[in-house]
């Protein structure tokens, strides 16, 4: 599998969402949704891609969050790269590291070319907004609530013989009533991503979200998908992520102290879009194009199947969710098995 990028080898450069370059077309609503733990917008890329004949002539910017730290993005577009004539020695393919909204704050001002977010509302307000489209569906991802394998909030039990919808409501109420008892620790991202905001959702839908207010129990840290499992790993925190991270991370065998306690449901499908400007070139169109079918589709489908879990890291379009034999509660880490 790809190695994971060194993000401390490479300086990024990042603008505010104040810079007048994202209201230079269109004043978006999307600029002003939310206050975060960071408002910084990522300009450059943390990997560029190239085909046989080195880098091309034209470069194209994708944007997005944690699927760039999985391996996905270099594997999608190298195949593009080999399998698309047009591309031979003409183009590179960059990926420019923003999490969902930022992503598209990015394509608002031309700083990418295609957006793979995973935020129907925002992607929804740019459509109407007239600055965006959605060319289709790429993959989908899937939330998953992990935490330390001792399990000091009690989980697991929460998982026996319930529906999923309300396994997930249990599971969340039992985490709250724990860091109120000074029993577990939460990590939330706090940044605005698309996990901070189902985050938000999922403590509001189990009715406990005035419990997570400015207390000890819950730590805020905006940080990376991959580091923040990496942190969760070392503080024995719990925190809401995503399978293809959760699977990236184990496969580097850097979270051997966390497992996987929900998953699964419609409430946790994270679905990935690929979203471009409405004068968009043709050969961005003709990528995000590419990305949304069949032969994206196949690569998809198979990635992660040869890693140490044997589980693929995504659904692609139209499956909706994993069957139970690829589930990964059941699947017990390095450390679980070290104790039994």
């Amino acid at each position: 599998m790809p190695g994971l990028p060194n993000a401390t080898d490479i300086p990024l450069q990042q603008i505010d969402v104040s810079d007048p370059r994202f209201t230079k077309t269109h004043v978006s609503t999307l600029l002003y949704r939310e206050v975060t733990a960071s408002n910084l917008i990522t300009i450059t890329p943390l990997e560029t891609y190239t085909g046989a004949a080195g880098p091309g002539r034209l470069t194209l910017r994708i944007g997005n969050g944690g699927a760039g730290y999985t391996g996905i993005l270099r594997t999608l577009s190298e195949a593009y790269l080999v399998h698309t004539p047009q591309s031979d020695g003409e183009l590179s393919i960059a990926w420019i590291p923003n999490h969902s909204r930022h992503s598209l704050v990015a394509l608002l001002g031309d700083l990418v070319d295609i957006a793979l977010t995973y935020e129907p509302d925002n992607e929804d307000l740019a459509i109407r907004e007239g600055w965006a489209r959605r060319v289709g569906r790429v993959f989908s991802d899937h939330f998953v609530i992990a935490g330390p394998v001792a399990d000091p909030a009690g989980l697991a039990p929460s998982q026996s013989n319930k529906p999923g919808e309300t396994k997930l409501i249990v599971a969340l109420q039992r985490l709250a009533h724990a860091g109120q008892a000074g029993k577990a620790i939460w990590h939330s991202r706090g940044d605005g991503s698309a996990t901070f905001t189902k985050e938000r959702e999922l403590f509001a839908a189990a009715g406990v979200d005035s419990m997570m207010n400015n207390v000890d129990w819950v730590l805020t840290l905006p940080l990376t998908p991959y580091a923040a499992l990496q942190r969760a790993n070392t503080d024995g925190a719990y925190l809401l992520t995503d399978r293809a991270t959760f699977l990236t991370a184990q496969q580097h065998d850097v979270i051997g102290g966390l497992r996987i306690f929900v998953e699964g449901g419609q409430q946790l499908l994270n679905p990935c879009a690929a979203m471009v400007s409405n004068d968009a070139s043709q050969e961005v169109i003709r990528l995000a194009t590419w990305l949304c079918g069949d032969k994206a589709k196949e690569i998809v489908e198979k990635y992660g199947k040869n890693w140490a879990w044997r589980k693929a890291l995504f659904t692609v379009p139209g499956q909706e969710d994993f069957t139970t034999e690829e589930g990964l509660v059941s699947v017990r880490t390095k450390l679980a098995r070290a104790k039994l």
